[in-house]
Formats: C-alpha cells, structure tokens, sequence
C-alpha cells in the first residue's frame, strides 16, 4: 500500500473511531462564562426552523449541543437539569420520542458529567439530573446535550440548567475535627500509661 493510501486509512480509521455523533446543532448557553448561582434556559423547536432531523435513525433523529464555559473563578457545587413541557401559554409541547439528555466536560475526552437520561413526556416539569460535587466542578467548557426523534411537524422542547453554588463548610467542622485529634491523643497517651503501670 502507498504512504498515501496509508494516509488516508488513517484519516477514514480516526474518523470512525472518533465521536459516535456530531450534534445536528450547537448552541451557547451562555455568552459569558458562568459562575454560581444561575440558571441557563434553553429551548428549540421546528417553528423556529432550528430544530431539524439530521441522520436518520430508529431512535434519534437529532442531536443538539448547547455548550457553556464555567469561570476559572466559578465556585460550582451541582448541577440541576430539567425540562418543562409547556408553554408560557400552557400548551404541552409535544412531537418528540425518545427525548434524552447528558451533561459532558469539562474538557474533550474527559466523557459525561451525567450519561445519557430518558425524559417521560408528560404535561408539567420534570428533573432530569441532579449532580453534586464535594468540592466544585473544575473550570472550563460544558456540553448539556439533547437528543430525540421528531415524530411530528410541530415539535419542540424547552428546559433549564441550573448551576448551584457549593454547600460551604460549617463553621464549626475544623474546630470538631481538632477536637476528636485532640481526644485520640490523650486516649492514646493514657493507654500508654496503663501500660507501663
């Protein structure tokens, strides 16, 4: 086989092997990076000619991507992901199976915060995922992607992402925690002198 030939199976391998599907859209969440409390709404529909079918399938038939940047200052203690099946009018949004959601990040290759979540259809909100962190979520791009089937010419989905600030330690913790070292200290020094008495 030529160098060339070579190449390019190369090229043709690495694209098979790369990202099992590219969102039909990419949206931003937010322009500016996100820090603590907030919440990021987002919503697509036929209607507004952005929700569209891209590669057929037997399940999904579109794949969106509404991407978001945590600050390197973001404080970040969970995540809180939901949708909401109706309108400001309280029409239900419907023409969609199979609606899923994950949320992916901070950084390529570093796979899904939350993997894939089949969301019942039904009229009102319901919570997707609720993610929380001991510390806080590291700095950088976030992916919140939604994926179904359209099943009808008027469809359309709406939801938000809410971005928790972290529980702060309680006071008191650090005092507790040199207390117990305290109290493993002197148990330990008298179990010595029983010891030797």
């Amino acid at each position: 086989m030529s160098a060339f030939g070579r190449i390019m199976l190369g090229i043709s391998a690495a694209a098979l092997c790369g990202s099992p599907a590219h969102a039909d859209m990419v949206f931003t969440l937010s322009s500016a990076p996100v820090t603590a409390p907030t919440s990021l709404g987002f919503s697509n529909s036929t209607a507004a000619g952005t929700l569209t079918v891209g590669s057929p399938g037997p399940m999904y038939n579109f794949f969106d991507q509404w991407t978001f940047t945590l600050a390197q200052s973001a404080e970040v203690g969970g995540f809180v992901g939901s949708f909401n099946f109706t309108d400001t009018q309280g029409n239900v949004l419907q023409g969609i199976d199979h609606l899923q959601i994950r949320l992916v990040g901070p950084s390529p290759g570093s796979g899904a915060v939350v993997g894939w979540q089949s969301v019942a259809q039904y009229s009102g909100a319901q919570t997707l995922f609720s993610v929380l962190s001991p510390s806080s979520f590291a700095p950088g791009m976030y992916s919140l992607d939604v994926r179904g089937q359209l099943v009808g010419s008027s469809s359309a989905y709406a939801g938000t992402l809410q971005a928790a600030s972290p529980v702060p330690l309680p006071p008191s913790l650090p005092a507790l925690a040199a207390g117990l070292v305290t109290l493993a200290a002197i148990a330990r020094r008298r179990y010595r002198a029983s010891l030797r008495g």
